[in-house]
């Protein structure tokens, strides 16, 4: 069995593409924590699975609550065989064109942690939102050895002795993979050594049009407190992700995007 935890706030726009590209590559139960949300991603998540079949909705008022948040999850579903921690902004998928349960069934059972990079996409050219999902829109990224993409999110073997060390890294007895299934360091702050781009990636949808980049500034990030200096992000932070040096469509080719009918 595979879950996925994440923390939403304000995804309205973006969590059903986002579900149901998980669910179509493997993911068996969602732990959504709605993190103060203003607009209506609960009701979004609620038409996508009428009947509660894919996702838990937990209420998650803290602020921060990230890491509060994964903490728990990992705490609470600990017989999941893995669960993976990445937000709505993040689409996981294999360069390789692998399934992934099958590809994390065959880790060998002393690695507990998979630590998958980032690709970092820009914004495409697009100043404003444009129709349509961030999948088929948001097609050009940065190069690998971007220095942002030595960065990445962790799947978790379920299981005790889990700690949420920072949104980037859960700390687990024995050993840590990269997204190629070989041993990996991990850097003080959370980056890896050495990035790995060869099989597991982690698309990562950082700024989008400036449009919804703005609304994303707005949003604050979940790991910090309000009041904090570095709460709200900066456009220059929009500049330095703003990376569309290769054309990337693979993850298009990887399974093809359509709605389900979860009711049946």
């Amino acid at each position: 069995m595979i879950g996925l935890c994440a923390i939403v706030k304000n995804e309205a726009l973006y969590i059903q593409e986002w579900l149901n590209y998980h669910r179509l590559i493997g993911v068996d139960r969602f732990f959504i924590y709605l993190n103060n949300c203003s607009d209506d991603t609960g009701q979004k998540i609620k038409d996508w699975d009428p009947l509660g079949l894919y996702v838990e909705l937990i209420n998650w008022p803290q602020t921060p609550g990230q890491l509060s948040a994964y903490q728990h999850c990992i705490n609470t579903e600990h017989n999941f065989d893995w669960i993976i921690f990445i937000d709505i902004d993040e689409f996981l998928y294999s360069r390789m064109l692998l399934d992934i349960p099958k590809f994390l069934g065959s880790l060998s059972k002393d690695v507990n942690v998979v630590y998958v990079n980032w690709l970092i996409f820009g914004s495409s050219g697009h100043a404003s939102k444009p129709n349509g999902g961030v999948l088929e829109n948001f097609l050009k990224r940065s190069h690998f050895d971007f220095p942002a993409n030595r960065i990445g999110k962790c799947i978790v073997r379920g299981g005790i002795g889990r700690i949420v060390k920072s949104p980037h890294f859960i700390q687990a007895p024995g050993n840590c993979c990269d997204g190629n299934g070989k041993k990996i360091i991990i850097n003080p702050d959370y980056s890896s050594v050495v990035a790995c781009h060869d099989n597991l990636v982690i698309n990562h949808y950082f700024t989008k049009s400036m449009m919804e980049w703005n609304i994303k500034q707005a949003r604050g990030r979940a790991t910090l407190p309000d009041g904090h200096i570095d709460k709200f992000r900066t456009n220059e932070q929009f500049s330095y992700h703003d990376r569309c040096e290769v054309f990337d469509d693979q993850i298009l080719q990887y399974k093809e995007i359509k709605y389900l009918d979860l009711s049946k």
